[in-house]
C-alpha cells in the first residue's frame, strides 16, 4: 500500500525530524544542531511502498523552576520505578526500507530557522510553521500568508542555537476555543509556556497581547532546552524538558524528582481557563515523594536528557520520544499505551541502552 508522507528538511539546521507514516507511527531521526542561519524549508512529499528494569532515581541539585499549579484530586500511588523499563511497542507494520519510494517536491521557501510544522486539528486544512526567532506562518492550499499568524520575536530569545519559539500545540477543542500553546525561551533564557488566542473576527491571525502564562522553568545554561509539547489522546498537555544543559548532566537533574528538568510532564491545561493549569488526578507522583524527596505533581515520567520531538501515534496511543543523546548514541524510546505512568528513562544512568560513564 502507498501512504503519503510530509517531511520538514530544514535549510541550516540539523535537528530530529519526525516522519508521519499514513498516520500510524512516527520515526525521528535525532540529530545535531548545525550552523544556524536564514533557513528556506521544503516541505517534502514521500511516496512510500510499505509492507503490510532500569535503576530508581537518586535525588541530586537543586529544584531550578518555579511554578502555581492549582490543587490536584486525590492521589494516586506510587510507580515503583525499580520493576519496570519502558519496552518498544511492536511495529504495526514491518517496512522494507529496500520498497521506499521518494518523490520530492519543494511546496514554499524563504522562510527563517523554521523548526516545526504542525496543524489545528479544525479541519480548515491550514499548515502552521513555527519559526525559531519567534513568527509562526500559515500555509494553506499550497500559500505562504503574507501576515504571520503569531509573532512574538519581542520576547523570545533565540540568539543561541537551541533557543527560540521551539514547540507549538493546538488542544482537541481549538476549533471552539481558538487557544494555542506554545514552548519559547524567554529572554531570561528561561522556558516559558504559554497561551495565546486566535482573533474570532480574524482566525489566521493570533494576537501576542492575548498571551496567557502557563509555566516557567528557569535555565540553567543555554541548551538541552526541549521544546515539544503535544496534546495526548487523554486530552492532557505533555510537555518535553531538557536536562538543563551543558554536558553530562551537569547540574544533575535527570534523576532528581524535585526538578522539572529532564522529565516528560503532563498537565491540564483546557479544564478552567483561568487558571494556568491543573494536575490531573492520576499522574504518579501526586503529594508524594521517591527515595524521601518530594516529587514534583506535574512530572509523567523522568531520566530525558533533551527530548526535543516526540509524538503520539494517533491509532494506537503510543508514545514515541526522540531523545538526543550526550556523544555516542541517539534514542528513540517508545512507550505503548499500556505503558504504567512514573517511568524512570535511563539518563543520566544510562545513554540509550549502554551504561554511561
Amino acid at each position: 500500500t502507498k501512504a503519503l508522507v510530509t517531511l520538514t528538511l530544514i535549510g541550516g539546521l540539523a535537528g530530529p525530524i519526525f516522519i508521519p507514516l499514513a498516520g500510524i507511527m512516527t520515526v525521528a531521526l535525532g540529530w545535531r544542531w548545525a550552523a544556524v542561519g536564514l533557513a528556506a524549508v521544503l516541505l517534502v512529499v514521500f511516496v512510500l511502498s510499505a509492507c503490510a528494569g532500569k535503576p530508581a532515581p537518586t535525588p541530586a541539585g537543586e529544584a531550578t523552576e518555579t511554578a502555581s499549579p492549582a490543587e490536584s484530586a486525590a492521589p494516586v500511588p506510587v510507580h515503583n520505578q525499580g520493576q519496570d523499563q519502558a519496552q518498544a511497542a511492536p511495529a504495526a507494520a514491518a517496512l522494507a526500507l529496500d520498497q521506499l519510494e521518494l518523490d520530492l517536491q519543494p511546496v514554499v521557501q524563504q522562510l527563517r530557522d523554521p523548526l516545526f510544522v504542525t496543524h489545528a486539528g479544525d479541519g480548515s486544512g491550514r499548515l502552521f510553521i513555527v519559526e525559531k526567532p519567534g513568527v509562526i506562518r500559515i500555509l494553506q492550499d499550497g500559500q505562504l500568508l503574507g501576515a504571520p499568524f503569531l509573532d512574538i520575536r519581542d520576547r523570545v530569545r533565540s540568539s543561541d542555537s537551541e533557543q527560540g519559539l521551539l514547540g507549538l500545540a493546538f488542544p482537541p477543542n481549538y476549533a471552539e476555543t481558538e487557544r494555542l500553546f506554545v514552548n519559547y525561551t524567554d529572554a531570561n533564557g528561561d522556558t516559558r509556556i504559554a497561551r495565546f488566542t486566535a482573533n474570532s473576527d480574524a482566525p489566521d491571525t493570533a494576537s501576542a497581547d492575548s498571551e496567557f502564562p502557563i509555566l516557567q522553568i528557569r535555565q540553567p545554561a543555554r541548551n538541552h532546552n526541549g521544546g515539544m509539547l503535544a496534546f495526548g489522546p487523554d486530552g492532557y498537555l505533555y510537555i518535553g524538558t531538557g536536562d538543563g544543559g551543558a554536558s553530562f548532566d551537569r547540574f544533575g537533574n535527570g534523576q532528581n524528582p524535585a526538578t522539572l528538568l529532564g522529565k516528560m510532564l503532563r498537565i491540564d491545561v483546557t479544564s478552567d481557563p483561568s487558571a494556568p493549569y491543573l494536575i490531573p488526578p492520576d499522574n504518579p507522583w501526586i503529594d508524594a515523594d521517591l527515595d524521601g524527596v518530594d516529587v514534583r505533581d506535574e512530572i509523567w515520567a523522568i531520566g530525558l536528557r533533551n527530548p526535543w520531538r516526540f509524538s503520539f501515534d494517533p491509532a494506537t496511543g503510543d508514545l514515541y520520544i526522540g531523545d538526543v543523546g550526550q556523544n555516542l548514541y541517539e534514542e528513540i524510546t517508545v512507550l505503548d499505551a499500556n505503558s504504567p505512568p512514573g517511568l524512570n528513562l535511563g539518563w543520566n544512568y544510562f545513554e540509550a541502552k549502554h551504561t554511561f560513564e
